[in-house]
């Protein structure tokens, strides 16, 4: 399946074709939401496009990618 974004790439200043660069989108619903034309604050979802959820790095993992590094950079003529 074709990334949608693909299809939106002709907005103006990078705007992001799903929110228009806002960075959330509005799943409102007209007569329930107190601004459903402009979207309000219980309805807002981050982009999937333009600001999507960040892969949250196990803490374990992460210092042992700290360790990896600093020994790598610690002793340079060991990798080469």
């Amino acid at each position: 399946m074709s990334d949608p974004r693909d299809d939106y790439d002709d907005y103006p200043d990078d705007e992001c074709g799903n929110c228009g660069g806002e960075g959330f989108t509005y799943d409102c619903i007209d007569g329930c939401c107190l601004n459903a034309e402009d979207g309000c604050e219980l309805c807002a979802h981050r982009c999937d496009w333009c600001n999507p959820r960040k892969p949250k790095v196990p803490d374990n993992e992460i210092v042992a990618l700290r360790q990896i590094l600093a020994d790598a950079l610690s002793n340079p003529e060991s990798h080469s």
